[in-house]
C-alpha cells in the first residue's frame, strides 16, 4: 500500500523483492510478485526471530518477526485477523500461520502482502482458502507460513489504542501525519486471502510457477464482453487457462490494460454480476526488472475512482483501493468485497452477500483392500456421493461431472471400474496403488485428485498371544505397508477425530525400518493413534511401557528450544468414539465420549514423556531426517498402574510438547518404533542375569541365568519348563562349552517345581575366542519360551534376556616360576575357566575347577572339546575338585598338574580313573590325589584303573 501525501493519492501498494533461487534449490511455493520459495524458506525454522503474538487473532496465528513491534501495534494487527475470523467461516480448527515483518520498504510504501501458492499448472487458490475450506485436514500440510505481510518501519502508526473513547470504529480521529495501521493491515490481509493477480505484462501467467490465481479468473473487460482468461484444458492439467490474446482483443499488451477508467475492467463473478472495477489508474512504466510486479499489482486492486464508469455507486470506499491518505480510515470490508470473497470460494457468516459459485476443492482419498488369498480378487465398491462416497471430503457445487483417470499414476495390479454412480476396485496383488478422479464444475472449473489404495493380504494383527507378556501385537510396525493416512484401514478399526478434525498418523519406512510418525502442527495436536490391546490391563495392574523414539522440532522459539517434544499415552476403557475433544495435557483420570469411556493419563508428566529431539536446520527437514539412525533410536521406559477402576482395553498415543499451552509449539515430527506394553501383575516367568564387564580374550565365562515364577496365585502350581536359546551360532568367535545344561547350539530346557522353589539357576558356559580386542561387546540375546503346563508368559522386561560381555585387555600372564605351563601345546585350565571360580570348601584360598554335573572325560568328549578337539592332554593350573553328588570318570587321558595343584575328592564325590596318566609338570612335584572325610577308600580295580 502506497501513501498519498494529501493529496494526490498514489495508486499502488508495494511489492516484495527477493533474490532468485540458487542452482540446486527447488521451488515449492510462489508469491504474487513472481518470487519462488523453497519449502524451507516458508518454515518457521527459517525465521527464528518470528514469535507468535500474545493477542487474540481468531484462527489466524500471527507471527511477528523482529523486536521493533510495540504491544499496541501487535494488538491492532491481531484484531484485524480476529475480525476476519468472525467474517469468514473455517471448516477446521487448524491455525492459519501468517508472517508479519516490520522493515524498510520502497519509498512511499506503507505495506505489502502476498499469499503463497503451491501449484504446477492451471489456476491456484491462496493456500489460506484451501486450508479454511478443508474439513479433512490430513490432506493439508501444516507447518508453513501461508502468507506474508510487510509493514513499514518508517511510518507513524495510529493503533486501536489511539482511538478516542467517543470515536466510531469506522471513522476514528487520526492525527495529521499518521497512518491507520488497522486499515493498512486489513488491505494487505485481503491480498493474502486472494485479492491477487498473477497476470504478467504479456498476459501470460508469471513464469515462476506458470499458473494464474483464482482472482484472475474473474477479471472482465466490459467493452469487449470477455474475461481476460479463457478455459483451455488442452493438456493433462484440467484447470489450465490461457490469456485471451486474440489480435482483435488485446493486441498491444500491456498497454491494452494500462490506462484509465474507460477500459472498464471489472471483477465479474460466474453468475454474470459485475461487482467492482479493477484498478486501471494511469501508470506508464512496466519495463525493467520490476515491471511485471507493477503491472500485476494494478490488477490486484479495486478502484473506487472508476465506479461511475460501470454504473456503480460513487460513494463506495473499497478497502482494496490502492491509494491511501494520512489520517484516513477504511476499516470495513464492503459488501462488494464480501461478494468477491464468496466468488473466490470463501464461506462467510454474511451468506446473504454471497451467490452460488462454481468453485471445486478436492482432497486426497485413501482406501484399504484385504485380499483373501494371494491370487483371489476381493472387490471394494465406493459410492460417488454420500457419507462414504469418494466426494465426501470434497467441496463441490451440486451438479458436477466426475471422470476417472487411470494414467495419472501407477495402477499396477489394480482394476478401476466406474459406472457413473460408484467405483469398483479389484486388486490381484498386494502393494500401494493410485488412480485419479477429476471433478468438473460449471463454467469449466475443475480439479484433479489422487486416490491411494493400500492392498494387504490381511489386516495387521491386533489380537495375539505373545510369549513375552507384551499386549501390543504390532509395536514394531513391520506388518504395515508404509503409506500416508492408512493406519486405520490396516488395523481394520474405525477412524477417530479430535474436535471434528481427523487424526492422520502415518507409518513410513526409513533405513529399511518401519516407524510410526505422529506429529503436531503449530498450536494444534493433530496426529494420534488408538492402540488396541490384545489383553486388557486389569484394575490395579502395573504395566511397563517401552519404546524407541526421537523427534524433530521444526523451528526455534526465540534463540532456544524451550518446548520439549513429548509422546503422550492415554489409557482408555474402550475404543474411542468417532469424535471427541483432544485430551491435551489432561492430568489424572477423566471421561471421554459423553462419559461412556474412562480415560487416564499414563505418562509421569501430564503432557507426555519427553523424547530426544533436534532442531531442523535451515537446510531443511530432508537433511535432518537423513541424519537419524532409525535402526538405533533411543529407548524409553516408564511404568503405570491402572487405578481407574475399569479394565483398560486401548491406549491412545499422540505427539505433544512439554507444556499445556501449545500455541507456540511450532511443528514437531516424532518417530516411534518397537512399542512394548508388558503386564507385570499376573503370573509370569522372569529371567535375570548380569552383564560381565571384564572378560579376557581366550578365556571362558559362565553366565548364571536365574529363572523365577513371579506373582504365583494358584495352588498347587504346575511345573515350570522353560526353553532357552542363546543363539550362540550367530556369534562368531564364541562357542558353548559342552557338559553343562546348554548344548553346543546354546539351547537348554530348564525345569523346576515352583511349589518347592520359585527360582532356579542355569549356567551358560562360553569359550571366548582370542580374536576379540579390548572395548568390544558381545551381546547374548536370549530367547525364552514357556514349554510347560502352566499358562505363563516370559516377562519381556527381564534383564536376563539381553546380556553384554565387555572385552578388556588382560595383558600377558603374570610371571610365575611355573610358566612352563604357558609353553605347553595343550589346553590349560586356569582360574578364568567356567566353574573354576568355585573354591574348595576346606581350602578357600585356592582356585579350583569343578565339573557342574556327573561326567565322563575321554578323548573328544570332555568340557573342553570345543577348544582341544580330540586331544588327550589337559593341564591344570588350579585344583580339580569333585564335590558331593558328582561322579567323574576319566578314561584314556593325560592330565598334568602345576606344582602345588591337586585332585580333591570331597565327601560324597566319586572319581574313577582308567588308562589315564596323571602327572606333574615343570619338573616339580604336584600334590597328588586327596580324598576328604572319614572312611577314605581307594579301591584299585586293576593295574590300569582305580576308584
Amino acid at each position: 500500500m502506497l501513501v498519498g501525501q494529501t493529496p494526490p493519492e498514489i495508486d499502488f501498494c508495494g511489492f516484495i523483492e527477493k533474490p532468485p533461487l540458487e542452482n540446486g534449490q527447488t521451488a515449492k511455493f510462489y508469491d504474487r510478485f513472481g518470487n519462488a520459495y523453497t519449502e524451507e524458506e516458508l518454515m518457521p525454522a527459517y525465521h527464528p526471530l518470528a514469535l507468535r503474538g500474545n493477542c487474540d487473532s481468531g484462527y489466524f496465528a500471527v507471527y511477528f518477526e523482529g523486536a521493533d513491534w510495540t504491544t499496541d501495534e501487535q494488538a491492532t494487527i491481531c484484531q484485524v485477523f480476529a475480525d476476519l475470523s468472525e467474517l469468514i467461516l473455517s471448516e477446521n480448527d487448524l491455525p492459519v500461520d501468517i508472517l508479519l515483518r516490520k522493515m524498510t520498504l520502497q519509498a512511499g510504501v506503507a505495506g505489502t502482502g502476498t499469499p503463497f501458492w503451491e501449484a504446477e499448472c492451471g489456476m491456484a487458490n491462496s493456500q489460506i482458502l484451501d486450508l479454511l475450506n478443508n474439513a479433512y485436514i490430513e490432506s493439508y500440510p501444516v507447518g508453513y507460513f501461508l502468507a506474508e505481510i510487510q509493514i513499514s518501519n518508517d511510518v507513524d502508526w495510529h493503533t486501536l489504542a489511539d482511538d478516542l473513547p467517543t470515536d466510531d470504529f469506522a471513522n476514528p480521529t487520526i492525527a495529521a501525519g499518521y497512518l491507520d495501521l488497522y486499515s493498512i493491515t486489513l488491505h494487505e490481509a485481503l491480498h493474502t486471502l486472494g485479492f491477487a493477480s498473477r497476470i504478467s505484462v504479456n498476459g501470460a501467467p508469471l513464469p515462476d510457477g506458470n499458473f494464474y490465481s483464482r482472482w484472475d479468473r474473474f477479471i472482465f473487460s466490459v467493452p469487449k464482453d470477455i474475461y481476460l482468461l479463457e478455459h483451455a484444458a488442452t493438456s493433462d492439467c484440467c484447470s489450465e487457462y490461457a490469456f485471451n490474446d486474440d489480435v482483435d482483443e488485446f493486441p498491444d499488451m500491456p498497454n491494452n490494460l494500462a490506462f484509465g477508467c474507460d477500459l472498464q475492467l471489472a471483477f465479474k463473478n460466474t453468475n454474470g454480476v459485475i461487482i467492482a472495477p479493477v484498478n486501471v489508474g494511469a501508470y506508464t512504466t512496466f519495463t525493467g526488472d520490476n515491471g511485471p510486479a507493477f503491472f500485476l499489482n494494478k490488477l490486484s486492486h479495486l478502484d473506487f475512482d472508476c465506479t461511475t464508469n460501470l454504473g456503480l455507486s460513487p460513494a463506495l470506499k473499497y478497502v482494496m483501493h490502492p491509494g491511501f491518505n494520512y489520517a484516513e480510515a477504511r476499516r470495513i470490508v464492503t459488501v462488494e468485497e464480501q461478494q468477491i470473497l464468496c466468488a473466490l470460494g470463501y464461506h462467510l457468516n454474511t451468506e446473504e452477500n454471497c451467490q452460488q459459485n462454481c468453485e471445486v476443492f478436492t482432497n486426497p482419498d485413501s482406501y484399504q483392500i484385504f485380499l483373501q488369498g494371494p491370487a483371489i480378487n476381493n472387490p471394494l465398491t465406493i459410492p460417488l456421493s454420500g457419507i462414504n462416497g469418494i466426494l465426501a471430503n470434497d467441496l463441490t457445487p451440486e451438479d458436477v461431472t466426475v471422470t476417472i483417470e487411470t494414467n495419472c499414476s501407477f495402477i499396477g495390479d489394480l482394476e478401476v471400474d466406474f459406472d457413473g454412480t460408484e467405483i469398483t476396485l479389484t486388486a490381484i496383488s498386494t502393494g500401494i496403488f493410485h488412480f485419479c478422479y477429476t471433478v468438473v464444475s460449471c463454467d469449466g472449473i475443475c480439479q484433479t485428485e489422487t486416490v491411494t489404495v493400500n492392498v494387504n493380504n490381511e489386516p495387521v494383527e491386533t489380537q495375539c498371544d505373545d510369549p513375552y507378556c507384551n499386549i501390543v501385537c504390532f509395536g514394531d510396525f513391520e506388518g504395515f505397508v508404509p503409506a500416508v493416512y492408512s493406519i486405520y484401514g490396516e488395523l481394520n478399526v474405525p477412524p477417530i477425530q479430535f474436535s471434528e478434525a481427523p487424526s492422520s498418523p502415518s507409518v513410513e519406512n526409513y533405513d529399511g525400518n518401519n516407524v510410526l510418525t505422529p506429529g503436531i502442527g503449530t498450536g494444534f495436536d493433530w496426529d494420534a493413534i488408538p492402540i488396541p490391546l490384545s489383553q486388557s490391563i486389569p484394575v490395579d495392574c502395573e504395566v511397563q511401557i517401552s519404546f524407541n523414539a526421537t523427534a524433530l522440532h521444526m523451528y526455534f522459539m526465540g534463540d532456544d528450544l524451550t518446548l520439549q517434544p513429548t509422546l503422550q499415552f492415554t489409557a482408555l476403557s474402550d475404543y474411542p468414539c468417532a469424535s471427541f475433544p483432544f485430551p491435551n495435557c489432561t492430568p489424572g483420570q477423566f471421561s471421554l465420549c459423553g462419559g461412556t469411556i474412562t480415560a487416564a493419563n499414563m505418562t509421569p508428566s501430564p503432557c507426555g514423556l519427553p523424547v530426544d529431539f533436534q532442531a531442523v536446520p535451515a537446510a531443511g527437514i530432508t537433511s535432518a531426517i537423513n541424519a537419524i539412525d532409525f535402526n538405533n533410536l533411543p529407548n524409553y521406559i516408564f511404568s503405570w498402574t491402572n487405578t481407574t477402576g475399569q479394565p483398560v482395553t486401548n491406549l491412545l498415543l499422540n505427539a505433544n510438547v512439554s507444556v499445556g499451552d501449545i500455541s507456540n509449539a511450532g511443528a514437531v515430527m516424532t518417530f516411534l518404533d518397537n512399542l512394548i506394553v508388558t503386564l507385570e501383575c499376573e503370573e509370569h516367568i522372569s529371567i535375570e542375569s548380569a552383564d560381565l564387564d571384564e572378560v579376557c580374550p581366550g578365556s571362558m565365562v559362565s553366565i548364571p541365568y536365574t529363572i523365577c515364577l513371579e506373582n504365583p496365585e494358584t495352588e498347587p502350581l504346575p511345573p515350570v519348563n522353560v526353553f532357552l536359546d542363546a543363539n550362540t551360532e550367530a556369534l562368531p568367535g564364541v562357542s558353548v562349552i559342552p557338559g553343562g545344561i546348554f548344548n553346543a547350539l546354546g539351547q537348554a530346557n530348564v525345569a523346576f517345581d515352583p511349589n518347592t522353589n520359585l527360582c532356579t539357576t542355569a549356567y551358560l558356559n562360553l569359550s571366548i575366542g582370542t580374536a576379540f580386542t579390548a572395548g568390544q561387546e558381545i551381546n547374548i540375546n536370549m530367547e525364552a519360551f514357556n514349554s510347560g503346563a502352566g499358562d505363563f508368559c516370559i516377562s519381556g522386561n527381564s534383564s536376563g534376556l539381553n546380556t553384554v560381555l565387555t572385552i578388556i585387555d588382560c595383558g600377558d600372564p603374570p610371571p610365575s616360576p611355573y610358566n612352563c605351563l604357558d609353553m605347553l601345546n595343550f589346553f590349560t585350565v586356569n582360574a578364568g575357566t567356567p566353574n573354576a571360580f568355585i573354591l574348595s570348601e576346606f581350602d578357600t584360598d585356592r582356585n579350583s575347577y569343578s565339573p557342574p554335573t556327573s561326567q565322563t572325560w575321554q578323548p573328544g568328549s570332555h568340557p573342553f572339546t570345543a577348544i582341544t578337539g580330540s586331544s588327550t592332554d589337559l593341564s591344570f593350573n588350579v585344583d580339580l575338585v569333585i564335590p558331593a553328588g558328582i561322579e567323574l570318570a576319566i578314561n584314556d587321558m593325560n592330565l598334568f598338574f602345576a606344582p602345588d595343584k591337586r585332585i580333591l575328592v570331597q565327601p560324597g564325590g566319586s572319581l574313577s580313573i582308567e588308562n589315564t596318566v596323571i602327572d606333574g609338570v615343570c619338573e616339580v612335584m604336584w600334590t597328588g590325589v586327596q580324598v576328604q572325610g572319614p572312611g577314605m577308600n581307594i579301591s584299585p580295580n586293576s593295574n590300569n584303573a582305580g576308584k
